[in-house]
């Protein structure tokens, strides 16, 4: 939900074959294939199976696949298939740069990972410690009567950090917090149920359309959510709620175009029943809903004719939504510097 402030899987393909019992009621020696290579297993009776390739012989040493002597691998984004960190176009899916030009590599040296629904978490969560540790006396104000205003943190507190709004964008002319404010919370309670939603979503996105589109579409749904908002008139907003929407539309995009009614159907039904609760629900911005729902949307939309993998155009695009949003973040640090 977006709080307004009053001063506010798919699984890799390492399936193992069916085991069936022969006329003498044995079971049969069982072997794991994957796509290209396998490595030696024990089977039910105790013995070592034999190890088969379904894809001819081994690469060869120059070959763009995992290479056998090579022992760092990554795994392709879109396919998850095992591949060399240096290839220029995934062997299995056609993902061009899965490695992101050794990137992948570098950051799984330092056990590191592109886990954007992991890294969304992680800034939601520190950017909400923040702004209670900011200004602790304001943490009780909303009192205890309210559920929804648990641990809220501070109008004050709430502006130093980018809280977006008619009033901080239209009266101290704060654009870029139309991008900031998708990573702050107005309460504990308003912050768990919009990161259980990321938690579900963002996973699953990631998946049908790839990483990159997934944090194009997030960027983009929370942008316009608040955008909507703002114009007409919300005076202080935040929450990732307009992002949530988006992704919510990003499914539904997706069922429409691969056939799949109930597979709309259900998120049809979730994105109801969402806007039907900010309605019954005080202080949510049904606006920063419908304009992260459209926003999500036309960007799945577009993103929906384009071929399955990602190529060079989705990483621009995810490049640039995370070079704004670090912009907008180092554009809000003088204001939390002048009122602190």
């Amino acid at each position: 939900m977006h709080f307004t402030v009053h001063s506010e899987s798919v699984l890799g393909d390492l399936e193992p074959k069916a085991i069936r019992r022969t006329n003498r009621g044995r079971l049969p020696r069982t072997r794991l294939v994957s796509h290209r290579w396998s490595s030696p297993a024990v089977d039910v009776a105790g013995s070592a199976p034999e190890v088969t390739s379904t894809a001819g012989p081994p690469p060869k040493p120059g070959d763009n696949t995992l290479k056998s002597s090579q022992v760092p691998a990554i795994l392709c984004p879109s396919c998850r298939q095992l591949i060399s960190p240096d290839v220029a176009k995934c062997p299995f899916c056609g993902q061009a740069r899965p490695g992101l030009w050794g990137l992948s590599d570098a950051l799984r040296r330092y056990g590191l990972n592109i886990d954007f629904s992991t890294l969304i978490l992680y800034v939601c969560g520190g950017l909400y410690a923040a702004s209670l540790l900011i200004d602790p006396s304001g943490i009780f104000e909303g009192g205890f009567s309210n559920p929804l205003m648990l641990l809220a943190p501070s109008h004050k507190a709430s502006l130093m950090l980018g809280e977006t709004g008619a009033v901080p964008v239209f009266y101290y002319g704060h654009w870029w917090t139309l991008l900031t404010a998708i990573y702050l919370h107005g309460s504990l309670l308003h912050i768990f149920f919009n990161m259980m939603w990321v938690r579900q979503l963002v996973p699953l996105i990631a998946d049908l359309f790839g990483p990159f589109r997934l944090f194009t579409i997030y960027t983009v749904s929370g942008f316009t959510g608040f955008l909507i908002s703002t114009f007409f008139g919300t005076p202080y907003v935040v929450g990732a709620s307009g992002a949530v929407f988006g992704l919510l539309a990003a499914a539904i995009v997706y069922g429409r175009r691969s056939g799949s009614s109930m597979f709309t159907r259900q998120f049809v039904q979730w994105a109801v029943l969402l806007f039907i609760m900010g309605l019954i629900v005080p202080r949510v911005d049904n606006w920063a809903h419908a304009g992260g729902f459209a926003g999500g949307y036309l960007s799945a939309y577009i993103f929906s004719r384009q071929p399955s993998h990602e190529g060079i155009g989705a990483y621009l695009a995810a490049g640039l939504c995370a070079l704004l949003t670090l912009l907008s973040f180092l554009l809000q640090v003088p204001v939390l510097l002048a009122n602190w």
